[in-house]
């Protein structure tokens, strides 16, 4: 296949850049990160193996698609805390974006099939008793971030509807793993543990269930696998690869405190206020996510436990210290 990737600099991008490579199809990325920084791809042993072109997926055009087998669009907004600092920025690039992508295709009489990664953080409002989390849940986001996606997942939707655009919505647990966001809880957590400085965190009671990036790439493969047989069952699909093989939620503090050991550091855990959002009625925020879907269309599971994937982690920022 020729698959266009928007946004391959970043994590997902380029692990499933190396993925479509190892099953060998060809490779074009748009990302508006320069190719000399897109050290994710050099890392991987695959800058060179792939078509780069340095633009912004607001300036796709149909002659960008022509051709085109598959899109994974990997091109939005990807910080959570950014939404409430810079709502009108991640409208633009959450919902704006995709917008640009479906209005260049729809008119195709060959369209390519459509992958967009969302996030199960638009769930972190859904009361406890009505969880686990699974593809069935309804979003009740708690910020503007999870709003955003929810509202890409539903123009996606639509323009499958309206435009027989095919295409697939992914949900993803909130990732951790080597060459994660540094920006990101995990990995500031991790890098503060390595130095032995002092770690404040932020929504100390509010609870994730973390997915190693280990075991999202490995969903990938067993998809690209059955996708290139038959790409028919996955059309207007909403799937989720969120959770670990514990199936278990973590409170912030407790990662935190997982990390602290798994590090030997000597850091001082410190509990910090709560972001917007993370208390609703005054109780920090519960996300457990558990789904089915995934094993009996493709046969996968999370393997990794919560503190295996911090151990491969731990391992890779170490390695980068």
């Amino acid at each position: 296949m020729r698959v266009l990737i928007l946004g391959g600099a970043g994590e997902l991008g380029s692990h499933f850049a190396r993925l479509c490579i190892d099953s060998g199809h060809s490779i074009r990325i748009l990302d508006i990160t320069r190719f000399l920084e897109a050290w994710r791809l050099k890392e991987l042993q695959i800058a060179e193996r792939v078509e780069y072109v340095w633009k912004s997926s607001f300036d796709l055009t149909r002659e960008d698609l022509e051709g085109v087998d598959l899109v994974l669009d990997c091109s939005c907004q990807a910080d959570r805390p950014l939404g409430t600092s810079s709502p009108k920025y991640t409208l633009f690039e959450n919902f704006l974006g995709p917008l640009t992508l479906l209005e260049a295709l729809k008119g195709m009489n060959s369209k390519p099939f459509l992958i967009y990664p969302s996030s199960s953080v638009e769930f972190l409002g859904v009361p406890r008793e009505e969880q686990p989390i699974s593809e069935k849940t309804i979003p009740k986001p708690t910020n503007f971030y999870g709003l955003t996606k929810w509202m890409a997942e539903e123009l996606y939707l639509t323009y499958k509807r309206a435009f027989e655009v095919p295409c697939i919505i992914v949900r993803t647990g909130s990732c951790y793993g080597p060459m994660m966001r540094t920006d990101q809880f995990i990995a500031q957590c991790i890098i503060k543990c390595l130095k032995n400085e002092d770690v404040t965190v932020r929504s100390p009671k509010a609870t994730r269930t973390y997915t190693f990036t280990g075991d999202i790439e490995e969903f990938y493969k067993f998809f690209l696998l059955k996708f290139s047989e038959d790409p028919e069952p996955f059309n207007g699909l909403v799937i989720s690869n969120g959770g670990n093989a514990e199936y278990k939620p973590y409170e912030t503090i407790e990662a935190a405190m997982i990390i602290k050991e798994l590090t030997g550091s000597e850091s001082q855990l410190n509990e910090g206020t709560y972001e917007p959002g993370e208390l609703i009625n005054g109780q920090p925020v519960f996300q457990w996510e558990k789904s089915d879907l995934a094993y009996k269309l493709l046969g996968w599971r999370p393997k990794h436990t919560f503190r295996q994937g911090l151990e491969k982690t731990i391992e890779w920022f170490g390695k980068c210290a």
